[in-house]
């Protein structure tokens, strides 16, 4: 006698599928864009960049849209790996408002990055920090950093400290570093201020 065996479905595949719950305003569904800087992998949350900023947006672009990063095909930063450390130490402690101890030059790499990729909330966050950090920061390093990231408001309190300080730029300083126009108005400025005095 043969005995034929009918194998019944188990019963949880007969089940219907899960309803999706509903969300709160809570829920978070991260997106990390892989990077790739120097031969060193980043993973950077879209958390960090609001609005994705405008490096993340121009690869978008440049792929209408389709631009999936990840550790094999991560997006290709053009900058350094200390200029990367640099802003996410920044960024992550601006999230987290968490205390930050960078060097002025960190504090630089950091202005420097979010000025190229457009992250005005970053930014501005850095020009207030830098300024009550680094007041005494010298007048011809704090114009070129001015020019570089166009910090326009840390123009005048430089030129000022060159105008009234004891004594002149030196030549590195005034031709090398600020051109010949600026160097000749704060001479002619520094020249009319002894003449009043």
């Amino acid at each position: 006698m043969d005995a034929t065996v009918t194998l019944e479905p188990k019963a949880e595949s007969m089940a219907p599928p899960a309803k999706a719950l509903p969300r709160s305003p809570f829920f978070c569904n991260p997106v990390y864009f892989e990077m790739k800087v120097e031969g060193t992998m980043y993973s950077v949350s879209e958390a960090l960049l609001p609005g994705r900023g405008y490096m993340v947006s121009s690869v978008y672009e440049e792929h209408d849209g389709l631009f999936d990063s990840s550790e094999s095909n991560p997006i290709e930063l053009d900058i350094t790996a200390s200029e990367m450390d640099s802003i996410m130490s920044v960024l992550h402690a601006k999230q987290m408002s968490s205390p930050l101890n960078l060097t002025i030059e960190q504090w630089s790499k950091a202005l420097h990055i979010t000025t190229l990729w457009r992250l005005t909330t970053a930014r501005e966050y850095i020009i207030k920090r830098f300024t009550a950090l680094f007041p005494d920061q010298p007048p011809i390093d704090r114009i070129t950093l001015a020019d570089k990231c166009g910090v326009t408001q840390w123009l005048n309190p430089a030129y000022e400290t060159l105008c009234t300080r004891p004594n002149p730029p030196s030549f590195e300083e005034g031709i090398e570093m600020l051109g010949v126009k600026r160097i000749v108005a704060i001479f002619t400025i520094r020249e009319a201020c002894r003449a009043q005095a």
